[in-house]
């Protein structure tokens, strides 16, 4: 089976079900991103191979959904059409810089696959086992506003902008 066939089956026999499975088809289409780029920057038939994904690779991914927006610039083709790896309706746009939690998050993701992968015998070992690049999140000091300033946000007329109205009420709602 093909890196994105296994992944396929992950997404349909392990995650089809949980609120998390949309992370994880943006894992899939990034790990496609990923492997276009390999593509065009080594000039080969590249392939992401399940047996064949080590720590060197695992760092190579890192540094790409690091600096995936540089990348796009570099390389506008690989975006020009939607990823066939996942079903989505989503159109491709322009990458944003990630911060270091949402790069962490993407490889816990990433770790988490090949954990299944080894649970469910198509690897022998994980590729993380020796891959220390992942780190740990870090939040700074939560800041609580006060009972008026809340009020404030939550009378704010955003009836021109419906989407921010859906943030702010989640914001004040949380």
């Amino acid at each position: 089976m093909s890196f994105f066939e296994v992944f396929n089956e992950f997404l349909d026999k392990h995650l089809d079900w949980a609120p998390l499975s949309g992370h994880y088809k943006v894992l899939a289409r990034l790990l496609r991103r990923f492997e276009l780029y390999r593509q065009k920057t080594t000039r080969t038939k590249f392939t992401l191979i399940l047996n064949d994904f080590d720590s060197t690779e695992i760092e190579r991914f890192k540094e790409f959904v690091i600096n995936e927006p540089k990348i796009y610039d570099k390389y506008p083709s690989i975006y020009k059409t939607a990823s066939d790896v996942v079903e989505t309706a989503r159109k491709p746009r322009r990458p944003e810089k990630r911060g270091e939690n949402s790069v962490i998050g993407i490889l816990k993701r990433l770790r988490a696959f090949f954990n299944w992968c080894v649970r469910r015998g198509y690897l022998d070992r994980t590729p993380f086992a020796t891959f220390t690049g992942i780190g740990s999140e870090k939040y700074g000091t939560p800041y609580y506003i006060t009972i008026e300033e809340r009020d404030l946000i939550a009378g704010f007329d955003l009836s021109d902008k419906p989407s921010l109205e859906v943030q702010r009420d989640i914001f004040v709602f949380q």
